[in-house]
């Protein structure tokens, strides 16, 4: 019991580190892609950009749920 506590803790401890990093990383690019805008860069090129916001997005929330699943989910699946 003990031990699977900590390995939840340990694992939402990592969950929180990938999905802040990939909300930095996309925070980034966003700006990038402001700056891409007002100096009139290419589209093709803004669009990668903004493809590449969405993935570290998507990358984001997918950890979230996973985490949610494995912690949440399974505390709210055990008490009905």
């Amino acid at each position: 019991e003990i031990i699977g506590f900590f390995n939840i803790i340990f694992n939402m401890i990592i969950s929180k580190d990938k999905i802040q990093l990939n909300i930095k990383k996309a925070m980034g690019t966003l700006a990038k892609v402001q700056k891409m805008i007002d100096d009139d860069v290419y589209c093709a090129d803004v669009a990668h950009q903004i493809n590449a916001s969405m993935g570290l997005l998507q990358s984001a929330n997918r950890e979230l749920l996973k985490n949610h699943l494995s912690c949440c989910g399974t505390k709210a699946l055990s008490s009905e």
